[in-house]
């Protein structure tokens, strides 16, 4: 049941990660 919040919680964070620095999660990603 934690499955869910849990998800949303790291949803919200990669999208600030993401509008924070592009480039490096890209490559974080395919490394």
């Amino acid at each position: 049941g934690q499955r869910g919040p849990r998800r949303i919680l790291i949803g919200s964070v990669t999208e600030r990660v993401i509008e924070s620095a592009r480039c490096p999660v890209l490559v974080v990603r395919q490394g």
